[in-house]
């Protein structure tokens, strides 16, 4: 599994004639980033470019107080994300609000709630057909906030599946049905 820390800005300046062309890495997000979460209108809704479902693996998805907690599990069958590409123009402001409601402290990662990293996430079309992989700014959550927050461990991967609610507000913010019921094991098993 490759993952790297993040620069704090990604070294991408959209103003520089070389780096006009340069596609920022998309986000995977799990949880209240996603379509019909929380923070979806505010965070991603108006900037995203093209989205596409994606399992990171070697990771287990936790319940929270209310949110989603990530965090490292090598035998964990992975989490089902959304990588959300955001425009190259955007992308600089996209990272400074994502980091925010996150709670990354950039100059002490391991201080804040969670820590902001690369990571080869696997994509998948609508359908659940494989498509390759792609490197894709994810957030995972400290150990601090780990011991602290997690209460017990979302067993599908799937922070949306787990839940009514959470499917219709999906389907409301997309405008079509959800696709998955048990979560990012209906990908393990097409």
């Amino acid at each position: 599994m490759a993952h790297s820390a993040l620069p704090a800005d990604l070294a991408i300046d959209p103003s520089h004639p070389a780096e006009r062309h340069v596609t920022p890495p998309p986000f995977a997000v799990y949880g209240t980033l996603r379509p019909g979460g929380r923070f979806w209108q505010t965070a991603l809704a108006t900037v995203t470019t093209d989205r596409r479902f994606g399992r990171v693996g070697g990771a287990a998805l936790f319940d929270g107080p209310g949110f989603p907690l990530v965090a490292d599990d090598p035998a964990a069958p992975g989490v089902l994300c959304e990588l959300t590409w955001v425009d190259v123009a955007d992308h600089p402001a996209a990272l400074q609000t994502l980091d925010r409601i996150e709670g990354v402290d950039s100059r002490q990662p391991s201080s804040g709630l969670y820590r902001r990293e690369v990571r080869t996430v696997e994509q998948y079309d609508g359908d659940g057909q494989p498509l390759g992989t792609v490197d894709a700014v994810l957030y995972l959550a400290n150990d601090r906030t780990m011991d602290e927050l997690a209460r017990h461990q979302v067993t599908s991967g799937d922070w949306i599946a787990v839940d009514d609610q959470r499917r219709h507000a999906w389907s409301v913010a997309t405008g079509r049905p959800y696709p998955f019921r048990r979560g990012v094991f209906d990908l393990d098993q097409r």
